[in-house]
């Protein structure tokens, strides 16, 4: 067994955009661990909250007024490569994610691999 460097990147996603923004991250190729790809988690749907502000252009919800909606976390890590982070977000979640602020959470981590 061995340390692997990378990030662990946590999002939320509307509960009915959780199906296209899986497909989307998985069509990258870049959530690999091990010897296995697609490799995700994701909650039972959960309540988030957001008053959007001026400037925003909410999907959902009006400027000023609170909204709540249901929501799923997904999260996944890739191994510590700045490039695939930079793909991975500017290419794969944030044009697949229905919110024009996406919260996206990144933390440097390490992972377990196999000597096998």
């Amino acid at each position: 067994m061995h340390l692997m460097d990378c990030y662990r990147i946590v999002t939320f996603v509307p509960l009915d955009h959780v199906e296209p923004v899986i497909d989307a991250l998985c069509e990258s190729d870049l959530l690999t661990y091990g010897n296995y790809k697609d490799v995700l988690w994701f909650s039972q749907p959960g309540t988030g909250q957001f008053t959007p502000i001026d400037g925003a252009n909410p999907v959902q919800g009006e400027i000023g007024k609170r909204e709540r909606c249901e929501e799923v976390r997904l999260e996944f890590s890739i191994l510590e490569d700045e490039r695939n982070l930079k793909t991975l977000l500017h290419d794969v979640l944030i044009p697949a994610h229905p919110w024009d602020e996406p919260a996206i959470y990144i933390t440097q981590s390490k992972e377990t691999r196999s000597d096998v």
